[in-house]
């Protein structure tokens, strides 16, 4: 048990082997987001990602786009900046959301308006699959925290998931 604890605490530290990324992921992606509440999918949306290089090596051009049949098409303009250590989505509006690669898979993890998002981009072959996990930041079970057999166990939060999102997006150009 103390070492699963270990290896649970300590396993977003661990750094994998970083691939071209964004470089290879460089072009315009579409598919359909899915998005499902805990019991049913709730809405169909086409989407967009488009990642285009800049003249900066470091600074490439980042928008997501979702096209609902139901409103005017929301194309979301970002910067995504290349650190030594991580990147910076910029949203060019005061917000600095940071990501991690973690072999193919870049990651943000933030929390907004209560709600705490995980979002994730893996690269599976010629494929994007984008996904959003979604819930309330306050924790709905606190567990643990107790001594068993002269072995502390440390306190445990979980959180309700609101949403799941996923998309499949294929380069169009």
């Amino acid at each position: 048990m103390k070492s699963l604890l270990y290896f649970l605490c300590f396993l977003p530290f661990v750094s994998f082997s970083q691939n071209e990324f964004p470089k290879d992921w460089t072009g315009k992606w579409a598919g359909d987001l899915h998005i499902y509440s805990t019991d049913s999918l709730m809405q169909t949306v086409p989407m967009e990602l488009h990642i285009l290089s800049t003249d900066s090596a470091h600074i490439y051009d980042w928008a997501l786009i979702y096209k609902a049949s139901d409103r005017a098409e929301d194309k979301r303009d970002y910067k995504l900046i290349v650190t030594d250590s991580s990147y910076v989505t910029d949203e060019q509006n005061s917000i600095l959301l940071d990501g991690y690669l973690f072999d193919n898979v870049f990651i943000e993890r933030f929390s907004v308006m209560n709600t705490l998002l995980t979002v994730m981009l893996e690269k599976q072959g010629d494929e994007l699959h984008y996904r959003i996990i979604a819930g309330k930041q306050e924790a709905i079970r606190d567990s643990g925290g107790a001594v068993m057999e002269e072995q502390e166990i440390p306190m445990v939060y979980s959180y309700k998931l609101g949403s799941y999102h996923i998309a499949v997006l294929t380069r169009q150009e």
